[in-house]
């Protein structure tokens, strides 16, 4: 099935998933007395063509510039698959009132029947205008109301002119077809919720994304509430059989009493039958006299006792066996309640997935227009379309992946003189390969251009001759990096690959480089199937307990020896690697539950990539492995480093789940020495003073202030902030440049002068952007440049630095 970045799916009765790419949208083309259930199915329909058209033009993409494939035959398949479906697609436009969208089939199935009738090979600029229409009629079917578009209104000259060199008049227009055949239109009132609209007689039921997440959300709360459940049985277990230990102790009690009485009694001591001591000659008269204790019981007071005591115990063992055999069937429930919830759970995460064939055709457009642009031959093979991804990840991985392919046609591919004289074909190839491993999608995508120039990154760095080759790759995502002198409009802006990096970083996935010189650049992508769930090691350190996301753990180990005292020096040696090594405790901030970390025997670490670089992470203890759920932090708790949210456990409990990367990755700014100063100074009530002339920057900037739990002082110029200053003793002020009485500059010269309050950090926050005003402000003093406007977090994490 195929989903749409509109967030649409359609699924039918038995739960398999038809996608669809458009949200619903007000019929532009339908007239008042037209079918809502009919313009239904043909969304549906439209978007099944569309699946087809995009497959068959894009073969047609790669053999018009793979001259190799010209002969085998695939093109004519492909051109007479793409002519059926658009044929099928234009009738089914008419037939529903899109017809600016079936004009535009119209023409081009006119192309396709003048390229397969002359039975002559496809020119690239047929497939050219070929894929800007099928580009338009996606538009369309998403979007009707923008039928007037001029770009709209341009296939129809394109198309003519691919006619035109054929010898063949287009027998329509759009022009006039926009001017007949436009009707007056009905604005359909949306009285239902978007995702109620249903198709009887297809079976087919349209669910917005929306109203799915909150399904998966709800499964995830069940998760939860099975964990607990889990738990309270466990807890019911582990009474039964303290009540089986109490019940076998109260057996053996009541029959050593039985037993010692029994024993008494046949010594002779006078007992009455209500347990009374009486005279032997009263015993004469009471019945029991003729028989002797062995051939008639005496039932006294503490044999009733015993007997209820016997009695008692007999029904505890019922009892408990009854709880066992509760317990057994409950254990059963919840091991086929588990079994369903994974059903379940497996089927909604595959109504939100889609193959790759759904966005792979952006990735052959991508290709061809850069090649285009650039004057190259490149080839885009890709292998694994069928692999499914969560459509909202597909959406946000298919950027990166479309940056990712234009820089290897740009930076990597070489021209065709350079190819050819290295003894490489004139036809690059670049290739996309998908291969699902667990939760996980790996995406490699791969060219044989030039590989990555070293030697230019080095003379772009000051130490890049100290730096090894992967630490040089890892500079590529580097925010601001570009080995480019000139921008254009394909590369050379320095805004790349750090934004590919922090896209997989927001989806929980990676990406790594490897390359060879003159053979090639390979990047990899690790992306999570989807977000919903997820599996993570819970790990203890310090008596906490933290989740860490399975996906960043590369391995577990426990070592001993001399490995394990290695770790004291901050390194742990693995045959022929030296990892370094830190301590979780530390990372997080707390104090190490261990004696001396130089002086341990075994130790137990995770090994994590970070920047491309092996690290590993020592830890107290492994408690498991266990499927969670992740929870957003919310705003107030949204920037906490190295917390990527937290999730709950079946007791309710919260538990932290760790970002590791981005723990590793900022420590060697913390060092051991002056961690716990710095993390006093982050925790304490900082005072800062807010000075700018704008009402509007004063209170924006003293709310974020507030949400930190620190403590602003306003000040509407120079003069007013140095009024303030002995007053209020701020930590940190942030200050603006144009102000009346005294601007930012003429106060800077005034406060680092002064010996009380010279020291106080300043970020300058301003609208000006020049570099003149950058250094008069650096040459003053300030502490930090800061451009308005800003990201919130980003600018607190400026304050902490500061400080």
């Amino acid at each position: 099935g195929l989903i749409d970045d509109g967030g649409l799916l359609a699924f039918d009765e038995d739960f398999e998933a038809n996608l669809i790419t458009e949200e619903p949208f007000e019929p532009d083309q339908l007239t008042s007395d037209q079918d809502s259930e009919l313009y239904e199915i043909f969304l549906m329909e439209c978007e099944e063509h569309l699946l087809v058209i995009g497959k068959a033009l894009s073969g047609l993409e790669q053999q018009v510039v793979d001259t190799s494939q010209l002969s085998t035959g695939t093109i004519e398949h492909n051109l007479a698959e793409l002519r059926r479906a658009i044929h099928t697609l234009k009738g089914a436009a008419g037939m529903t009132g899109f017809t600016v969208l079936a004009d535009i089939a119209h023409l081009s199935e006119d192309l396709l029947d003048a390229i397969f009738e002359a039975g002559t090979v496809i020119e690239p600029s047929e497939v050219s205008v070929l894929s800007e229409a099928v580009s338009i009629i996606e538009v369309l079917s998403a979007d009707p109301k923008k039928n007037k578009d001029q770009t709209i209104l341009s296939i129809q000259k394109s198309i003519s002119s691919a006619l035109e060199k054929r010898g063949v008049t287009p027998a329509l227009t759009l022009t006039e077809a926009a001017e007949i055949t436009e009707p007056e239109t009905e604005v359909r009132a949306e009285a239902e919720d978007e995702s109620s609209v249903v198709s009887a007689e297809s079976g087919n039921i349209r669910v917005s994304l929306e109203s799915l997440d909150e399904i998966v959300g709800l499964e995830g709360e069940l998760v939860v509430a099975r964990g607990t459940m889990e738990r309270g049985l466990d807890e019911l277990i582990q009474t039964v059989n303290e009540l089986n230990l109490a019940k076998e102790k109260l057996k053996r009690i009541s029959q050593e009493l039985e037993t010692g009485f029994e024993v008494e009694s046949l010594y002779g001591f006078g007992v009455s039958p209500v347990g009374v001591p009486v005279e032997a000659e009263q015993l004469a008269t009471t019945g029991y006299s003729d028989f002797d204790p062995i051939e008639l019981d005496r039932y006294s007071q503490l044999s009733l006792i015993i007997r209820s005591l016997n009695e008692l115990s007999v029904d505890v063992n019922s009892i408990h066996s009854e709880m066992v055999e509760v317990t057994s069937e409950l254990r059963g429930h919840m091991a086929r309640q588990q079994l369903m919830m994974g059903v379940i759970q497996d089927k909604m995460m595959r109504v939100r997935l889609t193959p790759m064939s759904s966005v792979s055709r952006t990735f052959f457009r991508a290709v061809r227009q850069a090649a285009d642009e650039l004057g190259k031959k490149v080839r885009l093979n890709i292998v694994g379309d069928d692999v499914y991804l969560d459509r909202f990840v597909w959406n946000k991985v298919s950027d990166p992946v479309m940056h990712i392919l234009r820089n290897a046609v740009d930076h990597g591919i070489e021209s065709e003189d350079v190819r050819t004289s290295s003894g490489k074909p004139e036809l690059a190839t670049i290739e996309i390969e998908a291969v699902q491993q667990g939760n996980q999608v790996v995406l490699r995508i791969s060219d044989d251009g030039a590989g990555v120039d070293l030697n230019a990154i080095r003379a772009r760095m000051d130490e890049g001759t100290q730096l090894s080759d992967d630490q040089l790759f890892e500079k590529l995502f580097t925010p601001g990096f570009s080995t480019r002198t000139e921008v254009s409009q394909l590369s050379g802006r320095g805004v790349g690959l750090d934004v590919v990096r922090q896209n997989l970083y927001d989806l929980r996935g990676s990406v790594t480089l490897s390359s060879v010189q003159g053979g090639g650049t390979t990047f990899e992508l690790r992306i999570p199937v989807t977000l919903s769930l997820n599996r993570a090691v819970i790990v203890s350190a310090a008596n906490e307990q933290f989740a860490v996301p399975i996906h960043e753990v590369l391995e577990i180990r426990k070592v001993t020896g001399e490995q394990a005292r290695g770790i004291g020096r901050g390194v742990l040696e693995t045959g022929e690697r030296v990892l370094p090594c830190k301590q979780l405790w530390t990372l997080v901030g707390l104090e190490s539950s261990q004696d001396s970390v130089a002086h341990v025997e075994s130790a137990i670490v995770l090994i994590v990539r970070v920047e491309g670089v092996e690290t590993a992470v020592q830890v107290d203890t492994i408690i498991g492995q266990r499927e969670i759920v992740v929870k957003d932090l919310g705003t107030h708790l949204k920037k906490v480093r190295g917390i990527a949210g937290a999730t709950i456990m079946g007791d309710g409990s919260l538990l932290p789940i760790l970002d590791v990367q981005e723990l590793v990755a900022s420590e060697p700014g913390l060092t051991k020495k002056a961690q716990p100063e710095q993390l006093k100074n982050l925790n304490r009530d900082l005072r800062v003073l807010v000075v700018d002339d704008s009402v509007s920057v004063r209170q924006s900037v003293s709310r974020l202030i507030r949400l930190q739990g620190w403590t602003p002082e306003p000040a509407t110029d120079g003069v007013d902030a140095l009024e303030k200053l002995d007053r209020f003793s701020p930590d940190i002020i942030v200050l603006d440049i144009e102000m009346p009485r005294m601007n930012g500059f003429e106060f800077m010269g005034v406060l680092r002068s002064n010996e009380s309050h010279g020291h106080i950090p300043v970020i300058m926050l301003t609208s000006r952007v020049s570099e003149k005003h950058q250094q008069k402000a650096l040459q003053l003093g300030v502490n930090h440049y800061q451009v308005k406007p800003y990201k919130e977090d980003e600018f607190i994490q400026l304050i902490r630095e500061c400080i």
